[in-house]
């Protein structure tokens, strides 16, 4: 409910709903639902509307008193379903289903019902009602109700007790072995051995110790063949030959020679790759395995020459002048403290008594440009120095342009005052503030 439009009749609808707005109580939620709205906004000074939505809100529905049916509630049923014409009529589940029902209504989504025979509940109770189910096609649920709405008692399960000689085999064989030796399930076995606290039967392989003729075969056939032959796992051989630090096999790998071993640490390990057909993981493996060290390059050091270049140019001309990576360019002009070739040097931060008398005489962006200064460093100087900016324009609003303001879009308003659009949706801003700052106000 919206507040009149006239003063008078506004103070006179704050005075009547002092409490409109304010937050909800602990007491004031517990009489929702159990009294009318109209009461309850009437008792509480609230508009019937706020406590409508209120209640909504809380998902709280009104108590109605047992009343008859109507023909407007009786032709919703079977249109919807059960739940959704009890929650439209504010009635209960039951009650609609059992109407409906009484009335020969089908439902929204009729379910096939399917009878029991006087032959069928013949075998209530003569085996498990698992077993019925099964033999009738019905759930288990269905077959355990029907047989306790007859009160037929259901069938006694004879337990099958454990013998000693049969307990001598828990924890012997595994549960299964020894399920299928007594005819009993696993789970039966498995709940009987954690009863008695016995512990479960673990098959330790057997261990078998490698001969030499089987770790001569270790990485000169693949480790399958290995297997097959000596009758062990993959995993147990890849074990194995790892333990030795043994390659895999490898068909296409180049068996290495004494001429090839004279190589290491002569010659850059490229150069073997080159002369030789090793990978360069090979070669560095087989070096470092036998501690031999890499041979040192020719170091090239860095020229006084060279150094005068640094900074001159971009760092990759100066590396394609002298013959060098980008990186190591880079690395030494930094080492030297030398900085990058275009980078901008910072001005002092002390301002000159000529740079300080042009502030406030010519724009901002001007001053900025002719000492290559920022834009936001000349605005900061002159407003440190109490300097103001006579360039700048600034159009105040008169009455009679909020008056327009008030009359026209915001597209129109920009054609007809000459602003900007973010001008006027913010002064639209500042008006709106002010007009609910002006509101009248009425203590509670």
């Amino acid at each position: 409910m919206a507040p009149p439009s006239s003063e008078a009749a506004k103070i006179k609808w704050y005075r009547r709903y002092p409490r409109r707005g304010d937050p909800w109580l602990a007491k004031e939620v517990k009489l929702l639902g159990k009294i009318p709205d109209s009461v309850l906004a009437r008792r509480l000074k609230r508009t019937i509307s706020e406590v409508v939505a209120e209640r909504e809100r809380r998902r709280i529905a009104l108590i109605t008193a047992p009343r008859d049916w109507t023909a407007r509630e009786i032709r919703l049923l079977g249109r919807f379903n059960d739940r959704e014409v009890a929650r439209r009529l504010r009635r209960k589940h039951s009650n609609v289903g059992y109407v409906r029902r009484g009335l020969g209504i089908p439902s929204l989504i009729p379910h096939k019902n399917k009878y029991w025979t006087r032959r069928e509940e013949k075998l209530l109770g003569t085996m498990p009602d698992r077993e019925v189910a099964r033999r009738l096609k019905r759930s288990v649920g269905s077959v355990a109700t029907r047989r306790m709405l007859l009160g037929i008692p259901p069938t006694q399960i004879h337990a099958r007790y454990w013998s000693k000689k049969e307990i001598e085999l828990l924890g012997k064989f595994t549960d299964s072995e020894v399920a299928r030796r007594l005819n009993r399930t696993r789970e039966s076995v498995m709940h009987q051995r954690q009863a008695l606290r016995i512990r479960s039967f673990k098959r330790f392989p057997k261990f078998r110790l490698w001969p030499a003729s089987e770790r001569a075969l270790l990485g000169k056939i693949p480790d399958k063949e290995v297997a097959a032959r000596t009758r062990r796992t993959l995993k147990a051989v890849e074990f194995q030959r790892h333990k030795l630090r043994i390659p895999p096999y490898n068909p296409q790998s180049i068996r290495w020679t004494a001429e090839h071993m004279q190589l290491l640490g002569k010659v850059p390990d490229r150069e073997i790759v080159r002369r030789t057909g090793h990978t360069l993981q090979s070669v560095s493996a087989t070096r470092l395995k036998l501690g031999i060290k890499m041979p040192n390059p020719k170091i090239r050091r860095w020229s006084k020459k060279e150094d005068k270049m640094l900074g001159t140019a971009l760092d990759v001309e100066v590396a394609a002048a002298l013959g060098r990576s980008r990186g190591q360019v880079g690395d030494r002009r930094r080492k030297l403290g030398i900085p990058g070739f275009r980078q901008r040097k910072l001005r002092p931060v002390d301002w000159k008594p000529s740079e300080n008398r042009l502030l406030g005489k010519i724009p901002d962006k001007e001053i900025a440009r002719q000492f290559d200064r920022s834009l936001t460093a000349v605005v900061r100087r002159r407003t440190a120095l109490g300097i103001p900016n006579p360039f700048r324009q600034r159009r105040l609003w008169t009455a009679k342009d909020e008056t327009l303001l008030g009359t026209l879009a915001d597209e129109h308003a920009v054609r007809r005052l000459g602003r900007t659009l973010k001008a006027i949706q913010e002064h639209r801003k500042i008006i709106k503030m002010r007009g609910a700052h002006s509101r009248p106000r009425t203590d509670a």
